[in-house]
C-alpha cells in the first residue's frame, strides 16, 4: 500500500535542481508484512551482524550499517526489483542502489549507553507496549520556526 501523503522540496521551502526529485519524503507506510518485519528483524538482530555493523551513536542509539554485506536478507531485499519499484513510485523517479554500504541502514532507539547494554534490550518480536504521549510530544512540530532543521 502506497504512503497516504508525501512531502515535497516546496512543503519545505526548499527548491529543487534539475537533478533532483520534487520528493523530499513520505509518511510511514507499511512495506513489510508481520511475517516480513520478524524476518528482517532476525536477519539484522544476530550478534555477527551487530558485531560486524553495530556502532554507537551517542547514548541511547545503535547505528548498523553495511548490513547487506552481512545479511544475505537485506541484500535481496533492497536490491528486489519489486523493492526498486515500490520505493521509485513513492520518490517519483526510477532509483537503483549505488552505494550498497548503505543498503537496509538502520537506527535503533535504546536506554544502554554501549552496543552490549542496548542489544540487551532488543528482541526480534518488537513490543507491543503503548507509550503513552505527553501532551508536548504531541503539541511538537519539527517544522515550526523554532526547530532545528539543518537546511534553515
Amino acid at each position: 500500500m502506497p504512503p497516504s501523503s508525501t512531502l515535497t522540496l516546496a512543503d519545505l521551502g526548499l527548491k529543487g535542481t534539475a537533478t533532483s526529485t520534487p520528493i523530499a519524503g513520505s509518511v510511514p507506510f507499511p512495506f513489510l508484512s508481520r511475517e516480513g518485519v520478524l524476518a528482517y528483524r532476525r536477519s539484522i538482530l544476530r550478534p555477527e551482524v551487530i558485531k560486524a555493523c553495530g556502532q554507537t551513536y551517542g547514548a541511547g542509539t545503535v547505528v548498523l550499517r553495511n548490513l547487506a554485506r552481512h545479511s544475505k536478507f537485506v541484500r535481496d531485499l533492497w536490491s528486489h526489483p519489486e523493492t526498486t519499484r515500490i520505493v521509485s513510485e513513492v520518490a517519483g523517479v526510477p532509483l537503483s542502489v549505488i552505494m550498497p554500504t548503505e543498503m537496509g541502514h538502520t537506527n535503533i532507539q535504546t536506554s544502554g549507553s554501549t552496543v552490549e547494554e542496548m542489544l540487551e534490550e532488543i528482541r526480534v518480536e518488537p513490543s507491543s507496549t503503548k507509550v503513552e504521549m505527553t501532551d508536548a510530544q504531541r503539541e511538537y512540530d519539527p517544522l515550526k520556526e523554532n526547530s532545528v532543521i539543518p537546511w534553515q
